[in-house]
């Protein structure tokens, strides 16, 4: 599954019935990729930047996971006392990036 390329950005807009602020998240073409929108009492300015932020972040965790993964091959991971915390980390990164790629 392939997700619209980042980045994406987040312009602000007033709803039309209420006047609220809404939030679309763009990508760097200036599509959308959704509306964020304050139906509730959700915090939704931070939940669009975090939605915005979802390209990057995914990245991110390709490129940590990357590392981890190398280090773990290089023997580096001290697991004299059990099971190195390192690999409760790539088990996170993993499980985070299936969730974002929807293999969960």
């Amino acid at each position: 599954m392939k997700h619209t390329p980042g980045p994406w950005t987040v312009k602000v807009y007033k709803a039309h019935k209420t006047n609220k602020p809404q939030y679309e998240i763009e990508s760097k073409t200036g599509l959308p990729i959704c509306v964020v929108c304050d139906v509730s009492k959700q915090p939704v300015k931070a939940n669009a930047n975090l939605i915005a932020a979802a390209p990057e972040l995914l990245q991110a965790c390709l490129c940590a996971l990357a590392d981890l993964e190398g280090l773990r091959e290089e023997g580096l991971f001290d697991d004299s006392f059990g099971k190195p915390p390192q690999i409760e980390t790539i088990e996170e990164l993993e499980d985070a990036i299936k969730k974002a790629k929807g293999k969960l």
